[in-house]
This record gives structure tokens, sequence and C-alpha cells, in this order.
């Protein structure tokens, strides 16, 4: 059985933030979860989710400015590329593709589907 894809994300999410055993904001949480949803994909050879990605840090910046210090860096392309190693390392096999990804309700959400032909 597969594990879920929320609580991968959820794992992968943690090595990005400065402390992983306090409970982020609501705007750390949806930027690690992001960059999440970027390398993942990223690994998977889709580009396009990046396209968005000052307009949401700026988003989550107006919404809390503090945000950062709960992350390990504020470089975006080094905790990409982090993530993108860690996914390669721990879900090499991994191929589903997420549509969906985020904080709802509190409770992190993922949808996923297989990329035709797999």
């Amino acid at each position: 059985m597969e594990r879920k894809l929320s609580a991968i994300f959820i794992e992968m999410a943690s090595t990005i933030l400065a402390n992983p055993a306090a409970p982020p904001s609501h705007e750390a949480a949806s930027v690690s979860l992001y960059l999440t949803n970027v390398a993942w994909m990223r690994v998977l050879g889709v580009e396009s989710l990046a396209a968005g990605d000052e307009t949401f840090l700026s988003l989550m910046g107006r919404e809390n400015r503090s945000f950062w210090r709960e992350l390990k860096s504020r470089n975006v392309e080094a905790m990409i590329e982090e993530l993108m190693a860690y996914k390669r390392a721990h879900f090499p096999e991994d191929r589903r593709h997420v549509t969906l990804c985020g904080v709802f309700d509190q409770k992190v959400r993922v949808e996923w589907t297989y990329p035709s032909g797999a």
C-alpha cells in the first residue's frame, strides 16, 4: 500500500523548517508545502509550478512578515534543491503527479494522479 502523499509532504516540508519540532505558522507551513510541491514536480520533469513563486511568497509575507524566520533560509532555490535531493533519496520510484497541495481546515491535503502511461 502506498504511503499517503500528505504524510510524505509533511515529512519533506519539515526538513526546511528552522525548528521542525515547533508547530509552524500557517504561512510557514503553506510555503514549506508549496516548495515541497515545486521540488516534487521538478524531479518528475514538471517546471510549471514555479511560475507563481514570487506572487505566492509576497502574499504570505503580507500575511505574516516573520514567517521567514521559521524556515532554514530565505534562499528559495536552495530549499527547493534540498527538497529535490530528499525526494530522490527517499522516494525515487514515486511518480505521482500533484494536482492540489495546501493547508485546508488546519490539515494538509495533497491530491494527485498518475501521469498518463504510468
